[in-house]
């Protein structure tokens, strides 16, 4: 049994180029991924027994990764709102300007709000965190042909009103 352990951590140490590429790739440097890249190895290390092997190591990885960097980054952020001053000149403050990514994530959230929660969630779990259909059909208790016909039914919803946008913003800009 000790012997399985070991080459568990030596798989799992092989993985580690893939641990760093994902969260490089899910959170901001200023997250100190270093840091979290320690939290999610010492998680990996504690759940190691967990691991059946009934699916593959780097899904089960990569679950591990992405939840204890969306734990990280929600108590960085919470840290964050509470050292903020409650009052301040906000004169003073020099206006920031606005990133091209705040408004494709408003964009995104505002397609999103058209579906209803079930195909919300089930197009998030898949096409933000990767879950695959049977973790899907899991997560919202439902069987799995339920889970794909929310998948493929929220995504047709999104097409079309991303190209209903597409078409409105188009006929809005002004001809010149």
């Amino acid at each position: 049994m000790q012997s399985d352990s070991i080459s568990l951590d030596a798989v799992v140490r092989a993985e580690l180029p893939f641990i760093r590429r994902r969260l490089r790739a899910l959170f901001p440097p200023q997250l100190d991924l270093d840091d979290l890249e320690q939290q999610v190895l010492l998680n990996v290390h504690r759940n190691l027994h967990s691991y059946r092997g009934e699916g593959p190591l780097r899904a089960w990885l990569d679950r591990i990764t992405v939840r204890v960097g969306f734990k990280h980054a929600r108590r960085v952020r919470a840290r964050a709102e509470r050292e903020q001053p409650l009052s301040g000149d906000l004169q003073d403050a020099a206006p920031r300007p606005i990133s091209e990514a705040y408004f494709t994530s408003c964009l995104v959230e505002q397609l999103l709000a058209g579906l209803s929660p079930e195909q919300r969630r089930a197009v998030v779990l898949h096409h933000v965190l990767g879950f695959e259909l049977a973790e899907i059909a899991s997560d919202q208790g439902v069987p799995t042909e339920t889970a794909r016909s929310r998948l493929r039914v929220g995504m047709r919803k999104l097409r079309s009103r991303a190209r209903y946008r597409e078409r409105l913003d188009q006929s809005l800009q002004p001809i010149f």
